[in-house]
């Protein structure tokens, strides 16, 4: 199931909002074909492994995929038990089912009635993991949210004057490219945009655009749009800007790329509408980079699903911190609930955290 799911990795940022999925079929202990979900709307795993062999090279074959195959017909794509039927595959092995209701279960059923072998549960943990913002937005109909930030050794995201570039190494930034990859959207405080001026936008070395994004600014004034590159390049279109109610109507921005809130509440209390209205833009994943207001309103509240934390060993003393507005009432509240992965980037550590379910 390993390869499926390197297979299957390769479909990252290319696929959401469907899931990332890998197969292979293997005959005789050797794999004759493989193939992953390439691009959404295209042809799925099953059928760019199988759809080109004959049927006596699928005879006696064990097709093995991370996700059930697919079996409705409500979508862009021929379902793939079809497929695996006509192509008369004995034997299907597969790591999770599929949550969708339109599937959940209804692929392997359809599997077992035409007399094939299925397996499921191989590898499910690892298979949970690699569709993590898949599993999370079908089961909630909420973006899958992930919290990053790069600190000091001593706790700081920036400096007083909010000069944050460059906390984090090299190394570390291509590996923040991989997280915008694998998220749909990435939101920013009005601080982190006035500051850093940033497009996130993945890039690769030669900071060649890699895919666009959408992108979401918190703000609770009015600002000057001409001095931001995200309101003004090539994919302005995919900036949204999030402000309360009395503030949408003073500002000249399209109507459909500004995203309001109850200006009576707090934005914390606004939190859970504003996430709503961002899954329905066709958000299915948020990756927040900042600033330190904007983190710790998300953390304080538990409104995300993973931190990212990157450490370099500098020491800022003054500057800002996510944690200056978090209040505990004692420590013994606080939950231990994570799994912890840590990663090296040279002389950075990223710290990647999951909510624990257990």
């Amino acid at each position: 199931m390993k390869i499926c799911f390197e297979l299957a990795q390769q479909g990252i940022g290319h696929v959401a909002p469907n899931p990332l999925v890998g197969s292979i079929l293997v005959k005789n202990h050797q794999i004759i074909a493989e193939g992953f979900h390439q691009k959404v709307g295209e042809n799925h795993a099953e059928k760019n492994c199988i759809e080109n062999l004959e049927l006596s090279q699928t005879e006696n074959s064990i097709l093995f995929c991370n996700l059930e195959p697919c079996s409705h017909t409500n979508k862009r794509t021929p379902p793939c038990t079809e497929l695996i039927i006509r192509k008369k595959i004995p034997h299907v092995i597969i790591s999770n089912i599929d949550p969708n209701p339109l599937v959940s279960g209804a692929g392997i059923k359809k599997l077992q009635d035409h007399g094939i072998k299925v397996e499921v549960g191989i590898s499910q943990e690892i298979g949970l993991k690699l569709n993590e913002i898949f599993f999370y937005h079908i089961h909630h109909q909420l973006p899958f949210i992930t919290l990053k930030w790069a600190q000091s050794l001593d706790g700081k995201l920036a400096l007083n004057n909010g000069q944050s570039q460059w906390i984090s190494n090299q190394k570390s930034r291509t590996k923040l490219t991989d997280l915008r990859l694998e998220h749909d959207g990435i939101l920013i405080g009005a601080g982190t945009l006035i500051n850093d001026n940033p497009s996130l936008l993945p890039r690769d070395n030669n900071q060649n655009i890699l895919m666009r994004k959408k992108r979401f600014v918190l703000c609770s004034n009015k600002i000057e749009f001409s001095q931001y590159q995200i309101f003004n390049d090539q994919y302005a279109q995919d900036t949204y800007l999030i402000c309360p109610k009395d503030i949408a109507e003073k500002i000249s921005y399209p109507h459909h790329q500004i995203i309001n809130y109850d200006a009576k509440k707090s934005f914390t209390e606004n939190i859970p509408e504003i996430l709503k209205k961002i899954y329905l833009k066709g958000c299915y994943s948020l990756l927040i980079e900042g600033g330190a207001n904007t983190l710790t309103s998300f953390y304080q509240n538990h409104c995300y699903q993973k931190l990212c934390l990157f450490i370099a060993p500098v020491i800022l003393g003054q500057g800002k911190a996510i944690n200056e507005s978090v209040i505990l009432e004692n420590l013994p509240k606080i939950k231990h609930r994570y799994h912890l992965e840590c990663q090296a980037f040279d002389d950075n550590v990223l710290l990647t955290y999951r909510w624990n379910k257990g």
